[in-house]
């Protein structure tokens, strides 16, 4: 038998042990590569920068807010300082007429007082003050406290104070809006006893007193009428306001007349007085009020003051 020597490989154990050993390398490299914490620490550096760059975008934007803000807080600071100076300087020219003979108030109701209460009128005997019969011993003030009215408030209360000085001692007052609401509630129905420490509270509460109003007495005056009437002697109605938004005049003055009947002595149990304030739409009140005085035994007074418009 021939036995044919095989020829030799191109390739050697040699070669393959390089290939082999080279292989070896990568994945060695790549294992090491994989534990390393080279990578992480470059993301978690790359995350720190970003992170004080969103914190120092951050301080601007709260930086310029806050500039802003005061820069606001300084003009607003400046705005009330103005309105302070606006509100001094009305205040005392509020408190510079009202040293006037009572804001220049004109009676313009002489010319329907009855001949009868003409009689004694600036005597002795009178029992009037400044056109004002004073001799009820219940006296009621009906206010509108519309925003018309609120506007001069400080003028309103003065002339409350003006109609209280004419009565300096009475047994009873009572103080409502035209809609019938109640400055004391807890005197609701009933009379406020006239001492002195009652008459403080009232001018403290008159201050802040804002009940809704309508600007039409109607509401006010049935209901004094029909609560508060009922004393020997009659009582005395202030109705105080600078404008009526009643649809008609007749309705008012005709359920007023029937509640406000002579009773057998002749006597009215209501003197209805108007006091009006020109800072309303027209002369619609006055025109009310003109009438209801002269039907129920009571003045009509206008109150002109510096600040009307």
């Amino acid at each position: 038998m021939i036995y044919r020597r095989r020829s030799s490989l191109d390739v050697g154990m040699s070669f393959l042990d390089v290939i082999s050993c080279g292989f070896g390398a990568v994945v060695m490299l790549v294992i090491i590569a994989k534990d390393s914490d080279i990578p992480l620490q470059a993301i978690e550096s790359n995350k720190s920068n970003i992170e004080l760059k969103s914190d120092h975008n951050k301080r601007e934007i709260l930086s310029e807010s806050i500039r802003v803000l005061r820069v606001e807080l300084e003009t607003l600071s400046e705005k009330e300082e103005s309105l302070r100076d606006r509100l001094d300087s009305v205040t005392d020219q509020i408190k510079q007429k009202n040293n006037e003979t009572t804001n220049q108030v004109k009676v313009t109701s002489e010319k329907s007082l009855s001949p009868d209460r003409k009689a004694n009128l600036g005597t002795l005997n009178s029992i009037y003050a400044g056109g004002i019969p004073v001799d009820r011993q219940h006296i009621v003030f009906i206010i509108d406290t519309s925003g018309s009215m609120k506007r001069f408030w400080p003028v309103v209360e003065s002339q409350i104070q003006s109609i209280l000085s004419i009565h300096p001692q009475v047994k009873g007052l009572q103080i409502m809006n035209d809609n019938g609401d109640y400055l004391l509630e807890g005197y609701s129905s009933k009379w406020i006893p006239d001492t002195k420490i009652t008459r403080q509270r009232v001018t403290k509460k008159l201050k802040t007193w804002a009940p809704f109003s309508n600007s039409n007495p109607y509401k006010g005056l049935v209901k004094t009428l029909r609560h508060h009437t009922n004393e020997s002697g009659g009582i005395s109605i202030y109705v105080m306001g600078d404008d009526f938004t009643g649809a008609s005049y007749d309705e008012v003055l005709t359920t007023i007349g029937r509640l406000n009947r002579r009773n057998k002595t002749e006597t009215l149990p209501a003197q209805i007085h108007g006091i009006s304030f020109p800072w309303g739409i027209g002369n619609r009140f006055s025109t009310l009020m003109r009438e209801l005085a002269h039907q129920n035994g009571g003045v009509f007074v206008t109150v002109h003051h510096p600040l009307q418009q």
